[in-house]
């Protein structure tokens, strides 16, 4: 972990990578990012809920998330990108995290293939579908993964059905929204997302040329 900055966020550690230009750059230099997001699980979530964390990069909600729920709560934390998860684990250990499990994988409305872009901004990844020339994103990605892809429905069936889903997952929360619609649950869980309206736009020019 030598390569990495050990710092305080909040009521818990983070080891932060200087050299992405994402998430790890924000909280280096302002110690905090997205308030409002913070402030919303406080208002919440409550003692021992279960958690699905899609997109959950370096691990700055779920460990606030963590702090919230206790230690009989559950987190499912899923992150598609290698870099990131390792240095989620690094987190969820040097904060003695026991209620965490972690998936590398992204989630989608289906388990086939897809590709997903790498950026150098850590948190700025995302699927890309073969009908989708994403062309806004060329320059930016430095490379294309292709990582383990499994519905929501199949996350529910192997582990537990969430009180809460928080994701930020670059627009693909459109495909785990009408997935997890379609699945007609008993209770539906509580879902904090952050929006990417440039790639609804995207999704809207590909539906009106079919």
């Amino acid at each position: 972990s030598s390569a990495f900055i050990k710092r305080k966020i909040f009521n818990y550690k983070m080891y932060l990578n200087p050299r992405d230009k994402g998430i790890s750059r924000t909280l280096l230099l302002f110690g905090e990012r997205e308030l409002d997001h913070k402030i919303i699980l406080e208002k919440v979530l409550r003692k021992n809920m279960n958690i699905f964390d899609i997109g959950a990069n370096i691990g700055y909600y779920v460990l606030m998330e963590s702090n919230l729920i206790g230690r009989e709560g559950n987190i499912i934390a899923v992150e598609p990108v290698p870099d990131n998860i390792n240095l989620l684990k690094k987190n969820l250990d040097l904060n003695n995290n026991s209620i965490t499990r972690t998936f590398e994988a992204a989630i989608s409305n289906n388990s086939k293939k897809e590709k997903f872009a790498l950026s150098s901004h850590s948190n700025l990844g995302h699927l890309i579908s073969e009908e989708l020339n994403n062309s806004l994103d060329k320059e930016e990605n430095q490379k294309i993964i292709n990582p383990k892809i499994i519905s929501i429905e199949k996350l529910i069936k192997k582990t537990f059905c969430p009180d809460l889903i928080r994701m930020d997952v670059e627009g693909a929360e459109i495909k785990i929204l009408s997935n997890l619609i379609s699945l007609k649950l008993k209770k539906n869980p509580i879902i904090c997302f952050e929006t990417h309206t440039s790639r609804y736009q995207q999704e809207k020019k590909k539906n009106k040329k079919k």
